[in-house]
């Protein structure tokens, strides 16, 4: 455990145990037990089944979800376990079930559904017409993470373009082509590489998850098919900038005899074979281009070739395995219950009546369905973090904290809770207000400003009652002329300076006026860049904003 993980499992151990005796039902008091007893291998192991509340049992339902949940996905519990290891343990696992499905699929008759299955997939990408590469060409942009060339966390953009290039051996006879004119005469260095590196990122107590580090020029490329496939399927209904739809469907899945479906390792599963059986040979060649056909394992594992297509950390993985689940529902479901499904990422939605097919279906393909969050009847369902009983959103909050979070944990956690407690009905579960007394008197003198739900953890989330705000008529014309006033931290990412021909380059790709589409405007940093990440000195600001009403603390019903 980290220097500063101890005293994080205190503040966690502590809320818990609040929340359990608030909570007072036999499932909490197990919990309680296990906190004060530090079994915490049978606590993140522990959970509640909805088939044993009555579908009146909302409230108690809600409340023993969350002291079950609340400690599942802290890092700071001391389980003694190689989470990294068991992260790599499930990617070999998944290794393993992709060269099985690369046997089965290559040259092999399919079923005819099948075809559907490709017809629909092919329909919903395109043709790879001239047109639609040179659209790809202008959507290549560099992500905020790192690659194998520019591995540091504290990177910024621009060195990317000025760092030696990484690239696999089939993309280089393209580099010139994809870089352009100004950025290959200025690059003039190159490697050559076998392919991705693994890494972890932290997912819960009992296992991280796995993840891939691209070579720099791969990733170019691969966010630009990326977000070319994502404006395709914008085209057939699905919008992966917004997880809404999939939320509404799983909030309103009982009266709408509808089955929400998760998938166990779906990035990891999607194999070599199913998309080159599912996909043109034109499409099938440009995402082999780009992807990374090896890679390097963790310690003396050395390099492994790929049966997987692509993993977590390629650019267009997750908007790829997108239009694969979304072609096996619409080609078992007819047309005209479409607007009763929805797919984001693995996270799937479909009419209860073709859920076993859909899930046979996938699991021809290679792929495997998460028992523990697949739902197919009942009164409890969940998709795109929307956990619903009986209608009524139950989702907990969980003690999880990132490591480069400038916000601090306490006044995280006391919002969370703030939140939690006024679902469903917008006011306040009053049980609960001791305890957010409590987390907030732990935050910080600077973070204590009240704040409403539109400014997020910039200070702490109270109701316009206990806030009384000034209009802002009273201000003068600069902060505006409706709504409230808000005192709220800001806080501004720190520069890093890079006067360098990258920094340029970087600059110009964001203007428009070299190539590449980024989603932020350009920056006037003069030969500075923000540091992802890291944050200067937070400081008071004022906003004017309508402060909704809401999270009044009340009695339950």
């Amino acid at each position: 455990m980290s220097a500063s993980g101890a005293p994080r499992l205190c503040l966690e151990s502590e809320l818990a145990l609040r929340l359990c005796r608030v909570v007072d039902t036999p499932t909490s008091l197990a919990v309680f037990l296990l906190i004060q007893n530090q079994e915490w291998q049978q606590l993140v192991e522990k959970k509640i089944d909805p088939k044993n509340y009555l579908d009146s049992d909302v409230r108690r339902f809600k409340d023993d979800y969350l002291v079950t949940s609340i400690l599942r996905k802290s890092p700071n519990i001391p389980l003694g376990i190689d989470r990294m290891g068991v992260a790599l343990s499930s990617f070999l696992d998944a290794e393993g079930s992709n060269t099985q499905t690369n046997a089965r699929l290559y040259g092999a008759k399919h079923p005819a559904w099948f075809y559907d299955v490709q017809q629909r997939a092919r329909l919903i990408l395109g043709p790879l017409t001239p047109s639609a590469l040179n659209r790809i060409w202008s959507l290549t942009r560099f992500g905020p993470g790192a690659t194998t060339g520019v591995p540091g966390e504290r990177s910024v953009a621009s060195q990317k373009f000025d760092a030696t290039m990484h690239l696999t051996h089939g993309l280089m006879p393209f580099a010139r082509s994809l870089m352009g004119d100004l950025w290959a005469n200025l690059q003039k260095v190159k490697l050559i590489v076998k392919g991705s590196g693994f890494f972890t990122v932290p997912k819960n107590a009992l296992t991280d998850r796995g993840c891939a580090k691209e070579p720099t020029l791969n990733s170019f490329l691969q966010l630009g098919i990326g977000s070319y496939v994502k404006t395709r399927l914008l085209r057939f209904g699905t919008d992966l900038r917004d997880q809404t739809w999939n939320q509404t469907l799983a909030l309103h899945a009982q009266d709408w005899r509808l089955a929400t479906l998760d998938l166990s390792k779906a990035s990891d599963t999607m194999s070599r074979a199913l998309v080159d059986e599912l996909l043109t040979s034109e499409w099938a060649s440009l995402l082999s281009l780009a992807r990374s056909p090896f890679m390097k394992l963790p310690g003396d594992a050395g390099w492994r070739e790929l049966a997987m297509h692509s993993s977590m950390g390629n650019g267009y993985t997750f908007d790829l395995e997108t239009v694969i689940f979304k072609s096996v529902v619409e080609s078992i479901v007819p047309p005209d219950l479409w607007c009763f499904t929805g797919v984001y990422g693995d996270d799937i939605i479909c009419p209860r009546q073709y859920a076993k097919q859909v899930v046979s279906a996938l699991e021809y393909l290679g792929f495997s369905v998460n028992g523990a969050k697949t739902h197919l009847a009942g009164v409890f369902f969940e998709s795109c973090g929307m956990d619903v009983f009986n209608g009524v959103p139950v989702r907990p909050f969980y003690c999880s904290r990132e490591e480069d979070s400038p916000i601090p944990y306490q006044l995280q956690l006391a919002n969370a809770l703030r939140l939690w407690a006024e679902m469903p009905s917008g006011e306040c579960d009053v049980r609960f207000r001791e305890i957010w007394t409590w987390l907030s008197k732990k935050v910080p003198k600077l973070w204590r400003h009240p704040v409403p739900k539109e400014l997020g953890d910039t200070g702490l989330l109270v109701s316009i009652e206990e806030a009384r705000p000034m209009p802002a008529t009273y201000l003068s014309e600069y902060y505006g002329w409706e709504g409230y006033v808000a005192k709220h931290v800001i806080l501004k990412s720190r520069l890093k300076k890079r006067p360098t021909w990258g920094h340029l380059l970087m600059q110009l790709a964001r203007a428009g006026s070299y190539h590449g589409w980024w989603s932020d405007p350009p920056a006037r940093t003069y030969g500075s860049e923000p540091i992802r990440g890291l944050y200067g000195r937070p400081r008071t600001g004022v906003a004017v904003v309508l402060w909704q009403p809401g999270l009044c603390w009340t009695n339950p019903a």
